[in-house]
């Protein structure tokens, strides 16, 4: 048997993978100030998020190697 436990809480978006059109998943800024990535997004939400214009205006850059 597999319990699984979730906690809901406020994240803002932070960015995205994939495209604006097409986006797979979400990085959120948590309470905390990490960022986590979300599971990958059902069709309905990423064509709900695709159409989001904050998609749209944010810049996301690739991460640099240190």
């Amino acid at each position: 048997m597999k319990i699984r436990h979730a906690d809901t809480i406020e994240a803002t978006v932070a960015g995205f993978t994939g495209t604006a059109r097409h986006p797979r998943a979400l990085a959120v800024r948590l309470p905390d100030g990490r960022v986590a990535l979300s599971q990958r997004l059902t069709t309905a939400l990423a064509t709900r998020m695709s159409n989001s214009q904050d998609l749209w205006i944010k810049p996301v850059a690739s991460p640099q190697p240190h």
